[in-house]
């Protein structure tokens, strides 16, 4: 109960928070280890969605947004008078929601192509989730929390950075003149697991390099917050 509380204390008081996920499932983010991690990552967004009662959406991708599939979208009501009340109800819903999440990679693991990657692409779905929430009735409603769960090895597009030459001044460059969604002021855009491959290490000059690109590019979506970084954190 003691974690639960902490989570619940770092709630949004005015808005409801939206979490969303992006898991790359090409071929170098597909190492037994590798998913492990990133589903704890994915785990403890639903644990904040569900004790926030916000809502959540998880997607995995590989080459393209055609080639993606959502794994679980839903909004989090816990039942309960007091706050200690509904937090005893989390737990059970946090539990479905999990194995409803794990069920939903392993068949995306078997629909995505292997070749490809376009993590740049995938947050055009960040956008549009938040829009579809905010819209109507319910405008300005929720309070955008993406993470994006990546190598940031993207192939596809009009950004190959699948090149070792890479450069961060080269980076930044192609990181201006791909085309970026636009996010609400308030938004916080995380890129984690940048240059963590399954199969090699590459060199730290290529992972700065990739980390360039990704932060110029949060820049240019507008998120109030962007986090650029290679190990996959589970803080909130």
């Amino acid at each position: 109960m003691g974690t639960l509380q902490q989570v619940a204390n770092s709630c949004p008081k005015k808005k409801t928070v939206a979490e969303f996920a992006a898991v790359d499932l090409s071929g170098s983010g597909r190492g037994k280890a590798l998913r492990e991690t990133r589903g704890d990552v994915v785990d403890t967004l639903v644990q904040r969605a569900a004790v926030c009662e916000g809502s959540l959406r998880v997607v995995a991708f590989s080459s393209s947004i055609s080639a993606s599939v959502e794994i679980y979208d839903g909004e989090f009501q816990l039942e309960g008078a007091t706050t200690i009340a509904r937090l005893r109800q989390a737990p059970k819903a946090i539990d479905a929601a999990s194995r409803s999440v794990a069920a939903g990679f392993e068949r995306a693991a078997t629909a995505l192509p292997r070749d490809g990657s376009d993590p740049v692409g995938i947050t055009d779905l960040a956008g549009e989730y938040i829009s579809q929430l905010n819209s109507g009735v319910d405008q300005g409603k929720y309070l955008l929390d993406a993470h994006i769960l990546t190598d940031g090895i993207q192939t596809e597009g009009s950004a190959a950075l699948n090149t070792r030459d890479l450069t961060r001044e080269s980076a930044a460059k192609l990181a201006k003149q791909v085309d970026a969604p636009t996010l609400p002021t308030d938004s916080s855009l995380t890129f984690s697991g940048i240059g963590k491959e399954t199969s090699r290490e590459p060199s730290s000059d290529y992972v700065r390099a990739l980390k360039t690109f990704y932060r110029t590019f949060c820049v240019r979506t507008g998120a109030g917050r962007c986090e650029v970084v290679t190990d996959y954190s589970q803080e909130n």
